[in-house]
């Protein structure tokens, strides 16, 4: 016997619904679970080299990339029998991995939303979470398990996503400011150093103005297009080689 989590009535153990107030349980999918599901890790890591390849080049599709970046359904637990439909695009924007899921076994689908995966169709209980990787990997896991408990206790544990998007957007404000405003200050002054009038003064002030990441969030506004995460990577290591010359450059008396 176990108690249902709405209103805490005993139910049985293997009760799909609570008898006096009808919520749906999590088990409701027990008797898919153990119809030949590999408890053990269906979807094993992807090398080091390949992994990388994948986060940084948009564009690229691996099934069993993603596959292991989920773990399982987190419905029903099967892991090797998930449709994988990749959405990344070379000019895309998404920061992160953007894909489809579609479990064949109880017809579950998820899909990338931003940094997390949105149950857009399963179980009433389930349709639209809002889940991390790694929620999804330990709540397939349990599945397959049939731990029900741990997975009962997971569920009721998982993240506040609006809090954890609070925090990620500041850590990236606070780290990219950090970055980037000296090396506004070392392109501004060098074009103020330069030696060649007006134009080096109206270089140097362009270069420093992209290096402030102000200016380039209402640019990408005004534009209606933003740089992806791989593109940004490749931004930031240019500007970065461009401001140790510079400083190279003021070093050096003229």
């Amino acid at each position: 016997m176990k108690k249902c989590p709405s209103c805490e009535n005993e139910i049985a153990s293997d009760s799909s619904y609570c008898a006096s107030c009808g919520h749906a349980l999590p088990n409701s999918n027990s008797n898919i679970r153990n119809r030949g599901i590999d408890i053990n890790d269906p979807n094993p890591p992807v090398g080091f080299v390949k992994s990388m390849i994948y986060k940084l080049v948009p564009g690229l599709d691996s099934s069993l990339y993603y596959k292991n970046l989920m773990g399982g359904c987190p419905a029903c637990g099967e892991g090797k029998e998930i449709n994988i439909e990749s959405n990344s695009r070379i000019l895309g924007s998404s920061a992160a991995p953007d894909y489809d899921m579609t479990c064949t076994r109880c017809g579950t689908k998820m899909q990338s939303d931003g940094r997390w995966m949105k149950v857009t169709e399963s179980e009433e209980w389930l349709e639209g979470s809002l889940f991390s990787e790694s929620e999804t990997q330990l709540l397939s896991k349990y599945k397959r398990q049939g731990k029900d408990d741990k997975y009962e206790d997971r569920m009721s544990k998982i993240s506040d996503k609006e809090r954890s998007d609070e925090i990620t957007d500041k850590s990236i404000s606070i780290i990219s400011r950090v970055y980037y405003y000296p090396i506004a200050l070392v392109l501004f002054t060098a074009g103020i150093r330069g030696g060649g009038g007006a134009e080096n003064v109206i270089f140097g002030t362009i270069l420093a103005g992209f290096a402030l990441p102000e200016v380039r969030t209402r640019l990408a506004d005004w534009v209606g297009f933003s740089l992806p995460w791989s593109g940004k990577l490749v931004f930031a290591a240019v500007y970065g080689f461009l401001a140790l010359l510079f400083f190279i450059a003021l070093l050096i008396p003229s």
